[in-house]
């Protein structure tokens, strides 16, 4: 009765690598580390507003970060190489319109591009969050 299960722990042994796969060992892209206040990137960190989701590039993609809303209705976005095709919120009145600002703020030695979208009835408050968060960043 105990052979066999000698025999079924041998084979599966055998399954396991003996080392680790490429994978594992490197993974492309630049770090990002989010805490409670304050997200940091190899190029640059800023303050995060409080309850505000962050959304991060795919690690094969230049650096971008997302900062959405509690309530999914606005965003700001930051990034080393150009915004692109910038994002939409997806929880907008449809009687509301969005409005939207585009600044390139100097960081130290770096540009960082501030894209800002929310909607007209939102539009002041998300300002002032968009000044602390541009008051906030620093070069790494």
């Amino acid at each position: 009765m105990r052979r066999p299960l000698w025999i079924a722990l041998l084979a599966l042994a055998a399954c396991i690598p003996a080392t680790t796969p490429p994978q594992l060992d490197f993974t492309p892209g630049a770090p990002v580390v989010v805490t409670d206040g304050r997200i940091q990137t190899a190029a640059f960190s800023v303050e995060r507003p409080d309850g505000w989701r962050v959304i991060t590039s795919s690690a094969d993609a230049p650096l971008t970060l997302i900062l959405v809303a509690p309530d999914d209705a606005a965003l700001i976005l930051l990034a080393t190489d150009g915004i692109g095709e910038p994002p939409r919120p997806t929880n907008i009145d449809p009687a509301d319109t969005l409005r939207d600002s585009t600044e390139q703020v100097e960081a130290g030695n770096i540009t960082v591009s501030v894209y800002t979208v929310a909607p007209s009835s939102q539009w002041d408050a998300m300002q002032a969050v968009t000044r602390r968060v541009v008051a906030s960043l620093a070069a790494e």
